[in-house]
C-alpha cells in the first residue's frame, strides 16, 4: 500500500547557544525518509526560530512506508567551517497507518543529541495519504493493529486465538563497520539509533504480514529484544499472539449495574477480556489498596533485564545503579522532586521546564486506574543512546542515569500528545548497553523503550460524588474500567 507523506517544519523553541559572540545560532532543518532530503531555509540569530516551511512530499513504498522512520535533523548553519549538529527527532509513521488513529501527527517534539541530551523543541507536522493497494503479494501489513500489553486491550474481544508468530532480523553493527569519514561518538551513535529504527519497523511489518497470512488483524503482547553480538552484529527478535480482535462495546446498564452491585460487578469483570488470574482480580479493586503493589510488580518485571557480559571493571555496580533507579521510578506525572538531578548543565535539566506533556500517563498496566480507554492511537518504539564523558559532573553514573531516563520519558511524552493522547499503556523499558569506565569519567548507555499511545477519559459518572458513600461508588465506577 503505497503511500504519500507530507512534513512541514513550522519552528523551533529554546535552542542551545551555538555562536558565543552573538550567543544566537543560524538553524536550519534536514528532512529525510528514506533516500529523499529536503531542506529548510536557514533563520539566522535566534534561538527561537520561524521557518514556517512549505510541505515537503515523499513518495514511499510499502516497505519504505513501515520500515522507515523520519528523520528531522537540526543543524547549526556555518559560513567557513561544517555546519554543526543539535539534535535529531525520530518519527515513527507506523501509529498513523492505523485507521483509527488517522493520518495527521501535530506537535512540539523534544530534539535529542546522544551526546547532550535534550537540546531545545521543534514544531513539526506530518500528514500521510495512503493509496489503495488490493495486490495480494504486496510487502506491507498496514491495517494490523501492534499492542505491547499483555491482555486483551480494553474495548475489544477476540473472535479467534490464531497463534504465536515470530520474527528474526539479523544485521551488521555500524559500530564495528569501516566507514570512510573520521569516526565520531555521536556519528557512531546516530548511526546505531537509526539502524535500529529501521530494524524495528522491518521486524514489526514481517510478524505483521504473518498474521495477515493466519487471517489475523492484530497481534497483542508484542515484544521486541535486541541481542548486540560485538562484531557478529545486531539480532533483533520479535514475538507476539496473532489474533481476530473485534468491538466489545460496554452498555449503559452494565455499567449502571456495577455502581450498584458489587457481586454483578465480578461476574462482568471476570468476563470481560483481559487477564483473570488471582492476582490479578486482587489489583483490579481500588477499595482493597492492591493497585500500588501490583503496579511495582508489573514495573519489577518488565524492566529488569540487564547484559550477559560486563566489560568494563565495575560494570556489576553500574547494572545495580540503573536496576535499583528503575524500581522506584514512579511512572504517573513525574516531577522534579521525582528526579533530583546533581548537573548543572542545562541539557541534563531543560526537560524540567516542559509543562505541556507533565499530563500524560506512563504505566506498565494495561489500563489506566480510574480512566476509560477511549481510543488506541498506535504502538510506540524508541532507541535512544546517551553517551557522556562527564559522567562525575553530571551527579555520578546515578545522576547521569537519572537524566537520562527522564528525558527519555519526556520524549515518550511529546509524541504520545502529538497522536493526540494522553496515557500510554502496555510500557516497558529494556536496558541494551551500560558501559562506564570510571578511569576515564566516561559513560554509555542504551535503552529500548515502547508502550501502547491511548486517549483515556474519566467517566462522567465517576467525576459527580461529594459524600463518603458516593467516594465509595466512585472508586467501584473506576474499577469498572480496568481490563
Amino acid at each position: 500500500m503505497p503511500g504519500k507523506v507530507k512534513v512541514r517544519i513550522v519552528a523551533g523553541r529554546n535552542l542551545p547557544v551555538m555562536d558565543r559572540a552573538s550567543d544566537t545560532c543560524d538553524a536550519f532543518v534536514e528532512i529525510k525518509l528514506s533516500n529523499t532530503t529536503y531542506k529548510t531555509e536557514v533563520f539566522r540569530h535566534s534561538l527561537n526560530p520561524e521557518w514556517n516551511s512549505e510541505w515537503f512530499r515523499f513518495e514511499v513504498d510499502d516497505e519504505e512506508l513501515q520500515d522507515e522512520p523520519l528523520q528531522i535533523r537540526v543543524m547549526d548553519y556555518d559560513t567557513y567551517s561544517a555546519n554543526d549538529a543539535i539534535g535529531k527527532v525520530y518519527i515513527d509513521l507506523n501509529p498513523l497507518l492505523c485507521k483509527e488513529s488517522g493520518s495527521l501527527l501535530s506537535g512540539w517534539f523534544p530534539i535529542y543529541d546522544t551526546m547532550h541530551g535534550i537540546r531545545g523543541e521543534i514544531n513539526v507536522m506530518v500528514r500521510v495519504h495512503l493509496f489503495s493497494d488490493s495486490n495480494k503479494y504486496r510487502e506491507s501489513s498496514c491495517g494490523v493493529q501492534f499492542f505491547y500489553s499483555s491482555s486483551i486491550p480494553w474495548g475489544f474481544k477476540a473472535k479467534a486465538i490464531l497463534g504465536f508468530v515470530e520474527e528474526l532480523v539479523v544485521n551488521d553493527d555500524p559500530e564495528y563497520q569501516w566507514i570512510d569519514k573520521i569516526r565520531t561518538p555521536r556519528a557512531s551513535n546516530e548511526a546505531r539509533q537509526t539502524l535500529f529504527s529501521k530494524l524495528s519497523g522491518e521486524v514489526q511489518r514481517k510478524i505483521g504480514l504473518k498474521a495477515l497470512e493466519l487471517g489475523g488483524n492484530a497481534v497483542i503482547g508484542y515484544h521486541q529484544c535486541f541481542d548486540l553480538e560485538g562484531e557478529s552484529g545486531i539480532v533483533v527478535r520479535g514475538i507476539g499472539t496473532a489474533v481476530i480482535l473485534t468491538e466489545n462495546v460496554v452498555s449503559t446498564s452494565q455499567t449502571e449495574a456495577l455502581r450498584e452491585s458489587p457481586v454483578l460487578e465480578e461476574q462482568i469483570a471476570s468476563s470481560a477480556p483481559g487477564p483473570s488470574s488471582p492476582t490479578e482480580k486482587i489489583c483490579h479493586s481500588p477499595a482493597k489498596g492492591a493497585i500500588s503493589a501490583a503496579h511495582r510488580r508489573s514495573s519489577d518485571s518488565d524492566l529488569s533485564t540487564t547484559p550477559k557480559e560486563f566489560p568494563f571493571p565495575g560494570m556489576g555496580n553500574c547494572i545495580a545503579t540503573l536496576n535499583n533507579f528503575k524500581r522506584n521510578l514512579c511512572f504517573f506525572g513525574e516531577t522534579q522532586e521525582n528526579f533530583p538531578l546533581q548537573s548543572n548543565d542545562r541539557s541534563y535539566c531543560y526537560h524540567l521546564s516542559l509543562g505541556e506533556h507533565n499530563g500524560v500517563d506512563i504505566t506498565p498496566l494495561s489500563y489506566i486506574p480510574g480512566k476509560k480507554i477511549e481510543q488506541y492511537l498506535g504502538d510506540l518504539d524508541f532507541f535512544f543512546i546517551r553517551e557522556s564523558s562527564s559522567i562525575r559532573e553530571s551527579g555520578g553514573l546515578n545522576g547521569f542515569i537519572q537524566s537520562f531516563v527522564a528525558e527519555t520519558l519526556a520524549i515518550v511524552r511529546a509524541h504520545v500528545s502529538a497522536l493526540g493522547g494522553n496515557a500510554m499503556v502496555g510500557f516497558h523499558m529494556t536496558q541494551c548497553i551500560l558501559l562506564h569506565n570510571p578511569h576515564k569519567n566516561q559513560g554509555q548507555c542504551l535503552v529500548n523503550v515502547a508502550g501502547d499511545a491511548v486517549f483515556v477519559q474519566v467517566p462522567p459518572a465517576a467525576q459527580s460524588v461529594d459524600t463518603e458513600e458516593g467516594k465509595v461508588a466512585h472508586f467501584e465506577v473506576q474499577d469498572s474500567y480496568g481490563p
